[in-house]
């Protein structure tokens, strides 16, 4: 089916006119160090809820947008940020999904920027751990998500 290219040029007008809080919510996200707490080699003390604070962010992105928010831990400390945006009826359904986990920093050494959850602003990019994988698709998600009911 064509996209219609008047609604194709409205939905990416929104989205642009969203890149700032965009930006701004995944340089929040960046700068909470999510790392998996089982990952071979890390503390699961010292790691554990780290996840939960992005979940909660994601959750409160989510809310800011109209949805319905629901965290749902798969063990203590370790959130995951469910919601619901709630169509018209009668449709098919479209879901996001995405992990808010990220994996070790390595040897901070090699890392070009001072800090890898500094969420620093170089170039255009935001800069950090999760920045790529997968921070960024799921801020993404949640921007698009708004306009999941578009005409």
């Amino acid at each position: 089916m064509p996209i219609d290219p008047a609604l194709e040029d409205r939905v990416l007008a929104e989205i642009d006119a969203l890149s700032d809080a965009l930006v701004d919510a995944l340089r929040r996200a960046v700068r909470i160090a999510s790392v998996e707490p089982k990952y071979p080699g890390q503390s699961y003390e010292d790691l554990v809820g780290r996840e939960g604070e992005v979940a909660r962010l994601v959750s409160a992105v989510h809310a800011e947008a109209g949805a319905e928010t629901e965290l749902v831990a798969i063990e203590p400390g370790r959130d995951n940020a469910c919601a619901r945006i709630p169509g018209a009826g009668g449709g098919c359904s479209l879901v996001f999904n995405g992990h808010i986990d990220v994996v070790p920093v390595g040897n901070p050494d090699t890392w070009t920027q001072a800090d890898p959850f500094s969420g620093e602003v170089a170039d255009g990019r935001v800069l950090g751990r999760g920045s790529g994988d997968m921070n960024a698709d799921d801020e993404a998600a949640v921007t698009c998500a708004r306009y999941a009911d578009v005409d």
